[in-house]
């Protein structure tokens, strides 16, 4: 039913800024639709069009910064459609950088704004695009055949949790990305040869703790559980490696209880 709307608004020919923006937005959101119905290259097409729409939007009216973080968060979308493509790693990683390049320059021009909240919020944006490219960087350098450095993708992880540490306490959505960064940061250090088992297993307790916090916040917010349950399990096989048995059994039978919990029939 969204598709058909969307497509319907594309029918208009766009005179004004508003329509200009609506058929911007329509764009994006139709890749949003296919990239939920696992159409990647047609969620690609629709990125790539959004994004051309918000950058002539961006330059017609420089004064309006919502244009240009528009204009970031279609390139984040689509690196993120690009991402799980292994072919398409070079194109994933520039599209990245394009939205970090905005999103850097949206969070230093609004840095001493008195628009708080806004500002917050093209920090939680910055520091996303800086995860979801060490994500990037680091599933290509475990890509089979691949012997890139893990120095990149660990700096990008170290770079988004220094960006949403101060944010953590004021911004539950801060505080969500931050325990997906510290989990990712620990998923990263675990593979390496050189890992300090104690900083890895630091990190995972901080990211169950922020999760823990979020869920007693908001029971029925299943996202939280799903990544609590992640969390726990990924400290459990730590644990169990270092032979902590009554930990692992902790944290593992907390994995399994949430998971249960989440499997069962909805009222």
């Amino acid at each position: 039913k969204a598709e058909v709307f969307y497509r319907a608004i594309m029918t208009q020919e766009p005179r004004s800024e508003a329509s200009r923006r609506d058929l911007a937005f329509a764009h994006f959101r139709l890749g949003h639709i296919n990239r939920m119905l696992e159409k990647p290259e047609a969620a690609a097409g629709e990125y790539r069009d959004a994004i051309a729409r918000f950058d002539a939007l961006a330059t017609a009216f420089p004064g309006n910064s919502d244009y240009r973080t528009a204009l970031a968060n279609a390139y984040n979308w689509l690196g993120e459609t690009l991402r799980p493509i292994p072919a398409r790693y070079a194109e994933a990683e520039q599209a990245y950088d394009s939205a970090f390049a905005l999103q850097q320059g949206l969070a230093q021009q609004e840095a001493a704004s008195p628009a708080a909240t806004t500002a917050t919020g093209r920090r939680e944006e910055l520091a996303r695009t800086h995860y979801n490219r060490g994500i990037l960087r680091y599933m290509h350098g475990l890509a089979p055949g691949q012997s890139a450095s893990m120095a990149p993708a660990e700096a990008d992880f170290r770079a988004a949790i220094g960006q949403l540490e101060p944010l953590a306490g004021v911004s539950d959505r801060a505080a969500q990305e931050l325990a997906r960064a510290y989990n990712n940061l620990g998923g990263l250090l675990d593979q390496t040869a050189t890992q300090d088992s104690n900083e890895v297993r630091a990190l995972w307790e901080k990211a169950i703790a922020l999760d823990e916090r979020l869920a007693a916040k908001d029971p029925s917010n299943r996202e939280y559980a799903i990544e609590l349950a992640q969390y726990c399990n990924n400290l459990a096989v730590l644990l169990l490696d270092r032979r902590d048995i009554p930990e692992a059994n902790r944290r593992s039978r907390q994995a399994v209880d949430l998971i249960e919990a989440l499997s069962r029939v909805a009222p």
